[in-house]
């Protein structure tokens, strides 16, 4: 087994005696079997490297022993600092002189052999040797000295047996022998003095107790005298000790793993250190070295070269070959170091420490990371510096073994340690075991001061700060809960009234919060209520944090005492020097102080997030119990339900005027002010629920309106058109509305009214028409009072405007006296009509629609009467009117007759279905005209097909008009031959199929209907 095998397991002494080593060397005396390796020349020089301190000193006394030059040695040093070994190395350099009969190149052969390189004069008598141990009774020269007990007695002795060397090894035990200071002070005060004599006094320094050890009685004497204090440093080069115990040789380690993720003048340091601290990773060997400062070493009771050395061997046999040592391969840190004075109990609190956290990591690179932290941060207490606490760089080099363990491990490491739960703090660029404190305990405290309802109080004020940021689709967000308050849109109500009252404000949306369970005074469509749901689980993260804290068995009282944490952590942070004592007791660095300090804060404050976090969750998952409306919602976490309804908001909105302006919730008979669509949504349970405001729903009408698809009226005037173009008034409660179309039928009654109130406001001087556009592009003019009875054309007025014209004769119709474009008579009844004149009128002629030819009267002056008499049937007629003047200008206006009672009429419409009977139909592409065409005339029907186109470009003009009358295939084939010749050119056109007798829809005819931008007139029966 190697010297380092047996120094472990402790067969050989950590400690060497230097009086056993005398008496096997210079007495043959038989050394105890833990000290042989000492006591034998080979072993002892062969585990010992000769520092340069070791040569120093040697190479002073053997120089001096070669003149004769008497001197004193001094050697106060800590335990375990080497100064028994470089003794017994002295006792074994005298024993060679002394088989080398004085040759001093004999020594220097012998030494040699082992390696030691060492300037050995020759002399001319071998010293005689005496030591002195306090436990032992002393022999041979050292009994003469001692039983010399005056100065002359001494000296006689001293030169009788010169050249003399007398050794006491840690004389400080010798201080409680009566008589033997002054004896000692007696000797040295002799050798001083004597040719040949040479005193070597060694003190171990204990760590507890150095100031009394600098007034030692003994040690004050022998520093009076002129001597040689021998500055030993072993532990410097303890790499170098220990290779030579171990026997090996540096070897090439791979650093290639750390490029490029430590810093370059890291790892060059790193790269230059490790060759001289192999077999060791020079990060933790200057750990341990720092540790084993005597600075240090007085505050602790670390044994130096002794135990360091069989420390490192322990955890060198801990290592696998090739492998370098680092903290991983160390002892448990309980074990590694016995800590004395006032720093026991503090070394012992992060023993405690690291041992929780080791138990929650494991791996190698772990282990290595925790240990470090630890013994840096317990060095960093002793030295109050913050640069000795490691960084990141210094804890991958220090964990790098060049074998398995690799940077990434490291960081990997670092991302867990510093989690809460471990104590581990990252304290600005540098790692640290926490030791000011446990927050939880500080936390824990606090929350004795805060009652239930604080804790609500915070729970109401982090779901306002939640629906601040998630309620965007809401006009108002109300929380039933402690604390009143308003973040923006979001209120906290205490009071029951408030809340109720809130919640009656109608024309805004609201989300409605109900933490105290106020309830909800009445339902509406814009009103979403989200109450509790006490037995839902708390989620896993609220229980892991509190229970650290507090016991609690609902999601509630989860959440209550969540809102207490952050009022805890809040009052900690407040006053950190109460519940954290030892932070004002901290000494050393005023920086490293305010630094912890700081860090602290930072710990708490996670604490704090940790549970605001935890308290969203908890939120989201408490309140799930939601309400739409009149509609009560599954289960869904609060986030996710407002994320729903905000990703839907549109749909629902444009899905609340769909159903209003298409559906059968109202009956579009009439003109709707707004203020009761809005109410008749408010309070329909029919409807769909959407966080929608009185404000938004009228936007959502003037959309909804866009391209002329409504028709308003306000303070009783219809608007529609205008010179312009489509025409939207200011919109509020009070104006009414209606749509254009309602279930695919044209809402002729609200057109009718548009242009009766349009008409109207035409005179003899002037005249309105209204322009538009046909699908096949054709432009037309008409002027009012002809529109009112040509209702076919209304559909085409969506994209018209109103044009005025200001007439050079002109002419006013009145019926009965009544200058009016609709007038409503019974049948048969008598019609006076009445004709003025801008100018002197030289006849009239007029017409009924259902008249066969046109009637004239000659007239004078400007004003002409004539009777008309009602037709018989009820029904819509024109009666057209136009004025001829002397000098030749026309002038002409229809009056629409409405005669009462139930007729047959023609609507529009854009559906059709089984049952409906039509009287024309009306397409707008040549496709579909010829699919038309040749579909009606194959099924035997006789009807009239118009077809007008109308284009205008650079390169085309073309103008059509076409009427065929198709009974047979001859005039079909005729008809088609004109759509296909003129479907190249223009494939938009007017097409009108208007059937000669009205055709029955079928089941047929409405699947060849079915999904074509089709127009139908259908013949309906109701009062005229």
């Amino acid at each position: 087994m190697s010297f380092v095998g047996l120094l472990a397991e402790g067969r050989v002494s950590p400690a060497v005696d230097v009086y056993e080593v005398y008496r096997a060397l210079f007495l043959n005396g038989k050394p105890a079997p833990q000290h042989e390796l000492y006591c034998r020349p080979e072993s002892f020089l062969r585990v010992t490297y000769a520092t340069p301190g070791f040569r120093q000193y040697a190479e002073d006394f053997l120089r001096r022993l070669a003149s004769g030059e008497p001197q004193i040695y001094l050697l106060p040093a800590l335990f375990g600092a080497g100064k028994s070994h470089f003794l017994a190395f002295i006792l074994h350099i005298v024993a060679l002189y002394r088989t080398c009969k004085g040759s001093g190149e004999c020594v220097k052969r012998h030494l040699a052999e082992f390696g030691i390189e060492l300037e050995a004069p020759t002399i001319e008598r071998v010293p005689n040797v005496a030591v002195f141990r306090h436990d032992r009774e002393p022999e041979a020269v050292a009994a003469q000295l001692w039983g010399s007990r005056t100065k002359d007695g001494l000296r006689d002795a001293v030169r009788r047996n010169a050249p003399l060397v007398i050794i006491f090894d840690e004389a400080q035990y010798f201080d409680e022998k009566p008589g033997f200071v002054p004896w000692l002070q007696t000797l040295a005060e002799v050798v001083s003095e004597s040719r040949g004599a040479y005193l070597f006094v060694s003190y171990a320094l204990f760590p507890e107790s150095r100031p009394a050890t600098e007034v030692s009685p003994s040690l004050s004497v022998v520093q009076r005298m002129n001597h040689v204090k021998v500055a030993l440093d072993t532990v410097r080069n303890i790499a170098l000790v220990f290779r030579r115990w171990a026997g090996v040789q540096p070897a090439r380690i791979d650093l290639a793993p750390l490029r490029q993720v430590v810093r370059d003048e890291e790892l060059a340091e790193f790269e230059k250190r490790l060759q001289e601290a192999y077999p060791f990773n020079p990060v933790f060997l200057d750990v341990l070295l720092r540790l084993a400062d005597e600075s240090v070493a007085e505050r602790t009771k670390v044994q130096l070269t002794r135990e360091l050395l069989r420390t490192l061997s322990r955890a060198y046999l801990n290592a696998a070959s090739g492998e370098l040592v680092t903290f991983a391969h160390l002892p448990e840190p309980r074990d590694l170091l016995i800590i004395g004075g006032p720093y026991a109990e503090y070394w012992s609190r992060l023993l405690s420490l690291y041992e929780e956290d080791a138990k929650k990591v494991g791996g190698k690179a772990a282990v290595s990371v925790l240990r470090q932290v630890l013994l840096v941060t317990f060095l960093a207490r002793l030295l109050p510096v913050a640069v000795l606490y490691p960084t990141e760089d210094d804890l991958v080099l220090g964990a790098y073994n060049g074998r398995d363990v690799r940077p990434v491990d490291v960081r990997d490491v670092l991302a867990r340690v510093t989690d809460v739960g471990l104590h581990v703090a990252r304290l600005g660029d540098r790692y640290v075991y926490w030791f000011v404190g446990d927050e939880a305990y500080a936390i824990r405290e606090a929350m004795n001061k805060f009652s239930d309802e604080d804790g609500m109080e915070v729970v109401a004020d982090e779901v306002a700060s939640l629906l601040r940021e998630r309620a965007g689709a809401f006009s108002a967000v109300y929380i039933s809960g402690p604390g009143e308050k308003a973040l923006g849109k979001v209120r906290v109500v205490s009071a029951r009234d408030a809340w109720q009252g809130a919640l009656e404000e109608a024309d805004r949306s609201a989300l409605a919060v109900d933490l105290q369970e106020f309830g909800v005074p009445r339902r509406r469509n814009n009103l979403f209520v989200v109450r509790r749901d006490d037995r839902a689980e708390l989620p896993p993260d609220a229980r892991e944090l509190l229970s650290r804290l507090v016991n609690v068995s609902t999601i509630r009282e989860g959440a209550v005492a969540l809102g207490q944490v952050v009022k805890a952590t809040e009052e900690v942070l407040r006053n950190l020097p109460m519940y954290f004592p030892d932070l004002l007791a901290e000494e050393g660095d005023e920086r490293l102080r305010r630094e912890m300090e700081q860090l602290l804060r930072s710990r708490v404050e996670r604490w704090r997030e940790r549970a605001r976090s935890s308290l969203r969750n908890v939120a989201y998952t408490w309140l799930r119990r939601a309400a739409a409306g009149f509609v009560d919602v599954g289960a869904k976490r609060l986030d996710e339900y407002l994320a729903e309804v905000a990703r839907r908001r549109t749909d629902l909105i444009s899905q609340v005027v769909k159903s209003l302006f298409e559906g059968d919730v109202v009956e579009w008979t009439g003109f709707k002010k707004l203020g009761d669509l809005w109410s008749l949504y408010l309070f329909n349970e029919r409807l769909p629920a959407a966080p929608i405001s009185l404000d938004e729903f009228v936007e959502a009408v003037r959309d909804h309106c866009a391209g002329c698809r409504c028709l308003f009226e306000v303070d009783g005037s219809v608007k529609w058109l205008s010179k312009s173009g489509c025409e939207v008034p200011p919109l509020d409660k009070d104006t009414g509305v209606a749509p254009l179309m309602w279930r695919g039928q044209l809402q002729e009654w609200a057109v009718e009214a548009f242009l009766g109130q349009l008409a109207q406001l035409s005179t003899g001087s002037s005249r309105l028409y209204i322009v538009y556009r046909r699908p096949s592009g054709e432009e037309v003019k008409r002027a009012v009072d002809e529109l009112l009875a040509a209702r076919s054309e209304w559909p085409f007025l969506t994209e018209g405007r109103v044009v005025e014209e200001v007439l050079q004769r002109g002419i006013e119709v009145r019926v009965d006296g009544v200058a009016a474009p609709v007038v409503e008579r019974t049948p048969g009844s008598r019609l006076v009509v009445e004709v003025v004149g801008t100018d002197d009128l030289l006849s009239v002629k007029y017409r009924l629609n259902v008249w066969a030819e046109e009637r004239e009267e000659g007239t004078s002056g400007r004003r002409h009467v004539f009777e008309v008499e009602a037709p018989a049937e009820p029904g819509a007629y024109a009666l057209e009117v136009e004025g001829v003047f002397r000098d030749g200008a026309r002038d002409r206006k229809t009056v629409t007759v409405k005669v009462k009672g139930k007729c047959r009429k023609g609507v529009t419409k854009f559906e059709v279905g089984p049952g409906d009977v039509l009287r024309s139909v009306y397409a707008a592409s040549a496709q579909d005209a010829e699919s038309l065409l040749n579909y009606f005339a194959g099924r035997g029907l006789v009807f009239v097909f118009e077809v007008g186109v109308r284009k205008a470009d650079p390169e085309t003009e073309l103008s059509l008009n076409a009427r065929f009358t198709v009974s047979g295939a001859e005039a079909r084939n005729r008809a088609l031959r004109l759509l296909r010749a003129v479907q190249d050119v223009s494939p938009a056109v007017d097409a009108a199929f208007r059937f000669k007798q009205p055709a029955a829809v079928d089941e047929d005819m409405a699947q060849r209907f079915k999904g074509r931008p089709l127009r139908y007139e259908v013949e309906v029966e109701e009062e005229c």
